[in-house]
């Protein structure tokens, strides 16, 4: 028999598990496996830090949740600034491997600090649903924000993945604020903020790393080209 923080562990990556292996899997001849496991990994340190560290604040206020996102998000750009990923066309799949990291570590942090005890069908769908909500958005703007190092453009980026994130962090003060207490509520904010994050992940899928891979085939054949003519 499994214990509550096993299981919760096991509900909580699902999501992960889902945008590695299935939006991040399919692109995997375009960047180097070994990296974006050590970015997931990185994620999953940095996840735990921002995770406990958040916990010192009231979520459910709007400008301690935006507080969060904008530390969130300054360490995505960070590291997506330094010198093996910057202007390099596949940041994008670690900037989302990193932030797929961050974001389920700070979600089993969550769940694990609330101290649950017993887990029914309830609680482990209230808890899934949480880190659907956090996995895809912190996932899509991770990516986002490595598409922005990709191109050069930092801070225009950052500024997207910053709104975007600040977006979903107002949508979960309403989860904090309804909690396990107003279920309904809690449930139709989480289901809002699952199809949110699903555009985000999807955007990124469909139309992000599409681009990059075209711009580097059109890079790899203009060289060829180049060799051919001299």
């Amino acid at each position: 028999m499994f214990s509550p923080p096993t299981i919760l562990g096991i509900v909580v990556f699902i999501p992960a598990l889902i945008v590695l292996y299935y939006f991040l899997g399919e692109f995997e001849r375009f960047f180097k496996a070994n990296k974006a496991l050590f970015m997931v990994l990185g994620g999953l340190a940095v996840g735990m830090f921002v995770g406990f560290f958040s916990l010192y604040f009231p979520l459910d206020d709007m400008i301690w949740a935006f507080g969060i996102v904008l530390l969130v998000e300054t360490i995505k750009l960070f590291a997506m600034i330094q010198k093996p990923f910057r202007l390099n066309y596949d940041t994008s799949f670690y900037g989302l491997a990193f932030g797929t990291g961050i974001a389920a570590m700070m979600v089993f942090t969550f769940a694990y600090s609330a101290g649950l005890v017993s887990l029914d069908i309830t609680t482990l769908l209230f808890v899934f649903l949480i880190s659907c909500n956090y996995t895809f958005v912190g996932a899509s703007t991770g990516g986002i924000i490595g598409y922005g190092s990709t191109l050069g453009e930092f801070w225009r980026y950052f500024g997207r993945a910053l709104l975007l994130g600040g977006i979903h962090a107002f949508m979960m003060t309403f989860v904090w604020t309804f909690g396990y207490e107003q279920l309904l509520g809690s449930f139709a904010v989480l289901l809002i903020g699952f199809i949110y994050g699903s555009f985000l992940i999807l955007y990124l899928y469909n139309e992000i790393f599409p681009e990059v891979i075209e711009e580097k085939i059109e890079e790899v054949r203009e060289k060829k080209d180049g060799s051919e003519n001299t």
